[in-house]
């Protein structure tokens, strides 16, 4: 198995690729460990991890379900709280124009 199916959670486009969250493509073992890793696909079945454990372990590379995959990634909440708050000075503006406001 050189190959495997996956389920995306985002959409990927390119010149010649448009594909849309929620499809299912067929992707490379190593691609599919690189998309689990980013959270980009949905935890596959367990054939197919070992299938891209096995494959990213001959490339000696970590493996995605070693590193947790999709599970490592963190989720949008815990995202927001790391966000500054809206009316927070952007990087660069004068801190005077912003407090005069």
């Amino acid at each position: 198995m050189d190959t495997c199916k996956v389920k995306l959670t985002v959409a990927r486009s390119g010149p010649k690729l448009n594909q849309q969250r929620g499809d299912e493509v067929e992707v490379g073992l190593l691609e599919a460990g690189r998309l689990l890793r980013n959270g980009a696909i949905e935890r596959p079945a367990a054939k197919v991890l070992k299938a891209i454990a096995d494959a990213e372990a001959a490339e000696g590379r970590e493996t995605a379900v070693a590193s947790g995959g999709a599970a490592a990634a963190p989720d949008a909440a815990a995202a927001d709280e790391d966000a500054p708050a809206p009316d927070a000075a952007v990087a660069g503006e004068d801190a005077s124009a912003a407090a005069a406001e």
